[in-house]
């Protein structure tokens, strides 16, 4: 396998982890989402908050606070003409911003699973390189 891209998303292998768990524990079998990979970022990341109360999603944010709202204002502006989350809430800018990244660590999923030999012991993903590199 080829070197894997320096990935700079803040909190990235957390975020990753987090959905190679739930693909775990869940015993999601990845080939049943070929024909779209976006229902499985869905449930991972959108069926249920990645983060819950204030004091918890200040913590997460640490000192990135203003540039993850930036990056989450940015993209719902790029993907919906407007910003819907409200950026005064910890709890939903934490949610979004990994609902975001999320898509990032989905779409590589696939890409490494299904376009070089297909290796379906989940766990086997973080020893192949999709961690994220310092």
């Amino acid at each position: 396998m080829g070197e894997m891209p320096h990935y700079n998303y803040y909190k990235f292998e957390e975020i990753q982890n987090h959905a190679l768990d739930y693909i775990s524990d869940n015993e999601i079998r990845l080939e049943d989402f070929t024909e779209d990979p976006h229902e499985l970022h869905n449930m991972i990341y959108n069926e249920d908050y990645y983060i819950i109360g204030t004091y918890k999603a200040k913590e997460w944010l640490g000192k990135l606070a203003f540039e993850i709202m930036e990056d989450v204002k940015n993209y719902e502006l790029n993907h919906f003409g407007e910003s819907y989350t409200d950026l005064t809430s910890p709890e939903n800018v934490v949610n979004m911003y990994v609902y975001i990244v999320g898509e990032v660590v989905i779409n590589r999923l696939f890409e490494d699973t299904f376009y070089e030999p297909i290796d379906w012991n989940i766990r086997k993903f973080k020893m192949r390189g999709l961690q994220r590199r310092k």
